[in-house]
């Protein structure tokens, strides 16, 4: 018996070293891909920040909508050509929106930058400003590639404590809020350094009351 659970043990852990190793290389190589692109002669420079929405989850990525922007602005511009990159990433968080926008910017300026967040923020709130070492290992093992993964693919979106009093609720909205901005500043003083225009989508029918 115990060498059987052993052999569960192993299976079951090399299964999420395995996933969790194909999530990274994956992501690494569009990476990789998207940095080419922004390489080329940008013409007018257009940057779209976001997470799956942005980056095209449930769709291939041809019907993106910042390749369907570009498509539809150069088919419309005979005199001006636009290019406009995809920085979305899925899950990404507001935080790691700035730094992937930072690390843009590094490279290439844009003319416009248009930025969809709020969402995914749920585990960096709790961990921000909390400097504690249990809370910093919920924090690493929350962002594991292959627990997001399976996560999307078995579970609903589950809303926890929904009998919380309306103190618990106004403190939460505050931490996201406070979250938030101190983020969207962030991006606001890059687009400002870089003489780029933001410009702020919302979610479709967003329940995300600090979002809005």
């Amino acid at each position: 018996l115990k060498n059987y659970i052993k052999q569960i043990f192993f299976t079951v852990i090399s299964s999420f070293v395995i996933l969790e190793l194909i999530l990274f290389l994956s992501g690494q190589y569009l990476l990789w891909q998207r940095r080419a692109r922004e390489s080329q002669p940008p013409g007018i420079r257009i940057v779209c920040v976001g997470d799956s929405h942005t980056f095209g989850v449930g769709t291939s990525m041809q019907y993106s909508y910042p390749l369907q922007l570009e498509r539809l602005l150069n088919l419309n511009n005979y005199n001006q050509r636009f290019s406009v990159i995809n920085l979305g990433i899925p899950g990404a968080s507001s935080r790691r929106q700035a730094q992937e926008l930072k690390s843009s910017f590094n490279s290439n300026d844009a003319k416009i930058v248009i930025l969809l967040t709020g969402r995914n923020n749920d585990l960096e709130i709790k961990q921000w400003g909390n400097t504690s070492l249990s809370n910093k290992i919920t924090y690493c093992v929350g962002n594991l590639r292959s627990l997001k993964f399976l996560k999307e693919i078995f579970f609903h979106k589950i809303r926890k404590n929904t009998q919380q009093n309306s103190n618990d609720i106004f403190a939460y909205q505050k931490e996201y809020v406070d979250y938030l901005n101190s983020y969207l500043e962030r991006i606001r003083k890059l687009c400002r350094d870089k003489g780029a225009n933001l410009v702020l989508l919302s979610y479709y029918k967003s329940s995300y009351t600090a979002i809005n």
